[in-house]
């Protein structure tokens, strides 16, 4: 089971836009989108991969990707 951490998210992102954001760079469909709305200003999610091992998880990571989502960074563990 492998955990992504999507911070810094624009207020109006979906989870759709997320799923649909990962699936143009191949990652594999998350199980579970939970979402973390901090202070309201620039969310957070958090996705489980439940059959992907961080290892593999760590092979789609790259910053050049956060800017089309509005993010600012992937952290995986």
């Amino acid at each position: 089971m492998a955990l992504l951490m999507l911070s810094n998210l624009h207020p109006d992102t979906t989870e759709d836009q997320v799923r649909e954001f990962l699936g143009r760079y191949g990652f594999p469909p998350p199980d579970e989108i939970e979402r973390q709305e901090g202070d309201g200003t620039r969310p957070s999610m958090t996705l489980t991969f439940r059959t992907v091992d961080t290892a593999a998880l760590q092979q789609f990571r790259s910053e050049e990707y956060t800017s089309e989502l509005q993010s600012h960074s992937f952290i995986s563990y």
